[in-house]
């Protein structure tokens, strides 16, 4: 226990310590982990020589990384590479800390390989002659000695390859994650803390919330809500999943891991529409209907076509389908909220930020709120929302009964007795049924010859008061 506290505790001080550590210089400690985004070198083309150390690449263009797209190159397709010069001081160079330098690198579209000082460290995906994507998957690489040069100079190259025939705006070359120089064992450990938090600890609420709401829904079928509520929750925490690093401990060919992807991100609107409309009492609209079936079509053809492409096409357009759906059912539910429907007023704000979010990811690269991955906010916004209405709506519901069993108390105590009941209880609780209308039920079974007074056992009693004092 003491063990796996101290080693959370670490990894919470790494993640502050890289964030904290936001450029590189001359490194001359691998205590903390130094941040290697920023300024690279970059060139379009292949050529092996290019991972050479001796290679003169002032000429190359400079670039960010991590970015959407290289500068000036947007949406480049084939082969390219980065290079990065890293000066590490001899404090360093001539340590043992040395033999535990490693790497990281985050995320990058479709395909790379890594090499450091001109030797190859290893890649995630293969490269053309026989290419394979394989991108959002971070890793780390030990960085043999022999890598760094005499003068302390450690020169990364990354080789990466975009496939080609993919919209316009998927991204392109490094444009996520931790680029990263540091020990191995903490880098490896941060890895570790990546794939679990926040991606797989949101995948679990999700789930328990789904979960949950489906047990409610077996219990009380005719609550139809709760039934796809829980299914929205359990297809949003498969998603959370599929989306994390953790995925890829899941020894699966990745096109099967982004037909879940994609499959489950396309049906979670047909999960929400039903939700919204059931929470606020609507029919079926049918502009609605259209929506429905538009959005499990592309789920279908993702989850049968063969092929990775089919992933990168339809994702625009289910991006702005998605846009418009949101914009129509803001409307709609703007419609009830106006005549004070509460829930409907919470939902239509729900839809609109859902809307600013799919506006600042798909049109604007981010450039509205600081990040092009603001929908997973949105999704964690729309669970807590929807539960607490779903828990309001529970609590509804129970009053309703209660009030329509206090209404028709005469109506029941009659059904018991011509089922065959003959104790009856008259128990002052008007929370829950109305007590002069126990009467009104026994004298109408009585009028009718169901039943004979003498053959019933009629108890009451009064709510306990303590007897005054004195």
């Amino acid at each position: 226990m003491i063990q796996l506290r101290r080693s959370a505790l670490a990894s919470i001080t790494l993640f502050l310590a890289v964030w904290s550590n936001w450029s590189h210089g001359q490194i001359s400690s691998l205590d903390e982990p130094v941040s290697i985004a920023g300024e690279w070198q970059f060139r379009v083309g292949d050529d092996p020589s290019w991972a050479s150390p001796a290679l003169d690449d002032s000429d190359w263009t400079t670039v960010a990384v991590p970015a959407h797209s290289p500068d000036g190159y947007p949406g480049f397709t084939g082969l390219a590479w980065y290079r990065l010069t890293v000066q590490l001081q001899p404090t360093l160079t001539d340590s043992d800390d040395l033999n535990s330098l490693a790497v990281m690198i985050g995320e990058i579209e479709s395909a790379y390989e890594l090499y450091a000082g001109g030797q190859r460290l290893g890649g995630v995906g293969e490269l053309p002659p026989s290419a394979s994507p394989r991108y959002n998957q971070h890793a780390v690489y030990r960085v043999p000695r022999s890598a760094v040069n005499p003068q302390g100079q450690l020169v990364l190259a990354l080789r990466v390859w975009r496939i080609e025939r993919v919209p316009f705006n998927i991204p392109s070359g490094a444009y996520a994650g931790p680029f990263l120089l540091g020990d191995s064992l903490d880098l490896n450990r941060f890895a570790v803390t990546r794939s679990l938090v926040p991606d797989m600890l949101m995948a679990t609420l999700y789930l328990a919330i789904g979960l949950y709401h489906l047990f409610i829904a077996r219990r009380n079928p005719a609550m139809r809500e709760f039934f796809w509520f829980g299914w929205f929750a359990v297809a949003l925490a498969f998603y959370s999943m599929e989306t994390s690093q953790w995925r890829f401990n899941i020894n699966l060919p990745f096109l099967w891991h982004l037909k879940i992807e994609y499959t489950v991100l396309y049906v979670l609107p047909v999960f929400a529409m039903e939700v919204m409309r059931r929470i606020v009492r609507i029919g079926m609209t049918p502009v609605m209907r259209l929506f429905r079936a538009a959005f499990l079509l592309f789920a279908l053809i993702v989850a049968v076509v063969p092929v990775i492409h089919v992933h990168y096409l339809t994702l625009p357009y289910f991006q702005y389908l998605a846009a418009m759906w949101a914009l129509y059912t803001a409307i709609l539910m703007g419609r009830h909220a106006a005549i004070g429907n509460r829930e409907a007023l919470a939902l239509c704000v729900l839809l609109l930020v859902l809307l600013l979010s799919v506006v600042n990811d798909l049109f604007l690269s981010g450039a509205l709120l600081g990040t092009a991955n603001t929908i997973y906010i949105v999704f964690a916004m729309t669970i807590l929302l929807m539960a607490v209405l779903m828990a309001n709506h529970y609590t509804a519901t129970l009053a309703t009964l209660e009030q329509s069993v206090e209404e028709r108390t005469a109506d029941l105590v009659y059904a018991a007795l011509k089922t065959g009941f003959r104790a009856v209880d008259t128990a002052a609780q008007p929370k829950h049924y109305d007590e002069r209308g126990v009467g009104e039920g026994i004298g109408r079974a009585i009028c009718e010859g169901i039943v004979n007074r003498k053959d019933l056992f009629v108890g009451g009693h009064s709510p306990y008061k303590a007897a005054p004092r004195g």
